[in-house]
């Protein structure tokens, strides 16, 4: 089976965050996920100094599940910190979560996540050199990722939530910049719904240069079939192009955390 599923999850560092799923302890969590029939768990951190590294690996290992990715969307969302800031200061902190979320994700063979850990262009005072700043952070962030065995992907995002970075061809064009064999980006289809025109043409482009992982949330980003985005014609693509990595879900958990992600997996797996 070339198309796995994940689920994304918290480590024990992280309080509240609206799109992770399970309850429970974290140790409740993953058993949750591998009873559920998830073949591995992505995981959304807010700080790494505060995780037990060793914990969670034996943990995973217990429960036999893969660790596709590392989601960095609390390190902005909770911390406000990111790569492109005008306070160098939360930059530098920044930079460092990054590698440090980059030297854990090495231990996987991981992909890290950047969603708005890159930053807001807008707020900078020139824009242009915000964006070739954020390139070569970037690039630098990639050489890491290749020192540690873990590679980078760029989250496009909808232009409600970010103003860098939108459609898949936008992550086309930032993986060209960054141009790196150890970045590249995912797909999420609730973003998806709002930017790209086509799915099939989405999918075709990012997959010639650098598809390396899906989010998986409807259109209205509740889980799977919940909505009206194609999912069936979204796999169907991800075969065609011999897509070989994880569609991870990653949605609110309405209507609580465990039916949430039951019914991502319920909806999914008969598509694969």
């Amino acid at each position: 089976m070339d198309l796995k599923l994940s689920v994304v999850i918290g480590t024990p560092d992280l309080a509240e965050w609206p799109y992770q799923l399970f309850s429970g302890t974290f140790e409740e969590k993953i058993q949750k996920a591998a009873d559920s029939g998830f073949d591995g768990v992505e995981l959304i951190c807010r700080d790494m100094d505060l995780v037990d590294r060793e914990a969670v690996k034996e943990t995973l290992r217990r429960y036999n599940l893969e660790c596709p990715a590392l989601n960095t969307g609390p390190v902005y969302g909770v911390d406000g910190l990111c790569l492109v800031s005008p306070d160098k200061e939360i930059e530098q902190r920044g930079m460092y979560q990054l590698k440090r979320f980059l030297e854990f994700a090495g231990e996987f063979g991981a992909l890290v996540d950047i969603g708005m850990l890159r930053g807001k262009m807008s707020i900078m005072p020139d824009r242009a050199a915000a964006e070739e700043a954020l390139v070569g952070k970037m690039h630098q962030a990639a050489e890491h990722a290749a020192h540690c065995g873990a590679r980078i992907i760029v989250e496009p995002l909808n232009r409600f939530e970010s103003d860098f970075v939108h459609s898949a061809h936008d992550g086309v064009e930032l993986a060209g910049r960054v141009n790196h064999p150890n970045f590249g980006m995912l797909v999420d289809t609730f973003h998806m719904n709002i930017e790209d025109v086509s799915i099939e043409e989405s999918v075709r482009e990012a997959a010639g240069c650098c598809l390396w992982h899906v989010h998986v949330g409807d259109s209205n980003r509740l889980s799977a079939g919940k909505g009206h985005f194609d999912f069936p014609e979204l796999i169907r693509v991800l075969k065609e192009v011999k897509f070989k990595g994880f569609l991870s879900a990653e949605h609110v958990a309405l209507p609580d955390p465990d039916t949430a992600a039951q019914e991502t997996i319920r909806y999914l797996r008969p598509l694969l």
